[in-house]
């Protein structure tokens, strides 16, 4: 993959989470066309970028626990 790939893989990533539509881990890796451990890997490098990242089992859904805006 490259750079400018990751980054659009971010930007969307970041869109779903912003709208808390992901879905369980392995519906929201397949959505983006990920393997479940290639995306725990992605949410681990926004979470580097400053993204506190969180999971709601009852929503089923990750969901950013304060704003985070990711640009390109």
């Amino acid at each position: 993959m490259t750079f400018l790939e990751q980054l659009h893989l971010w930007q969307r990533m970041s869109g779903l989470i912003k709208r808390k539509a992901t879905g369980p881990p392995e519906e929201f890796a397949k959505r983006l066309g990920l393997k479940r451990t290639a995306l725990f890997r992605h949410l681990e490098t926004l979470r580097s970028m400053g993204a506190d990242i969180r999971y709601c089992r009852e929503r089923q859904s990750y969901f950013f626990e304060t704003d985070f805006e990711f640009r390109i």
